[in-house]
């Protein structure tokens, strides 16, 4: 039998529980040697996950749906978010409630064209700042008396 604990830490690289939630079980069950792992399997997925899209492309529909988009919309904040995009990636892979998580992020920051060895920094401190509050989010229920 795979305890728990092993099945969190591999939920990490799935897009949507990524290393946020994975760490916040994982907090819960006192395993807190094995959130960097998490943390470390999830940053992992997302680089694979963005050379795979590189390499074998996007399907014709979405990429044509995106240049449609970026022509239409986004070339008024081109010069914008070259400036803080990688700020911005930051953030919304760091907050918790934003919807958009790191495969999101990464793929939103591939998709503008942000330059690889900044970009993976900003998506693993993203990452990091997440489990941050899956800590305080874990925290807080262990606070107001409700165990996790």
């Amino acid at each position: 039998m795979i305890p728990p604990e092993t099945i969190s830490v591999l939920l990490a690289a799935v897009p949507g529980i990524e290393a946020m939630w994975a760490s916040a079980y994982l907090i819960c069950a006192g395993a807190l040697a094995l959130v960097p792992l998490a943390i470390l399997i999830n940053f992992a997925a997302v680089v694979i996950f963005v050379h795979v899209v590189e390499r074998v492309g996007l399907p014709a529909r979405l990429e044509r749906f995106l240049e449609h988009r970026v022509n239409s919309r986004v070339k008024r904040f081109e010069a914008w978010f070259s400036r803080y995009g990688y700020a911005v990636i930051l953030v919304l892979v760091a907050l918790p409630l934003s919807g958009i998580g790191s495969y999101t992020g990464a793929f939103i920051g591939r998709t503008l064209g942000l330059r690889r060895p900044v970009f993976y920094v900003c998506i693993f401190l993203g990452i990091v700042v997440s489990v941050l509050f899956a800590f305080l989010i874990a925290y807080g229920i262990n606070v107001i008396g409700v165990t996790c």
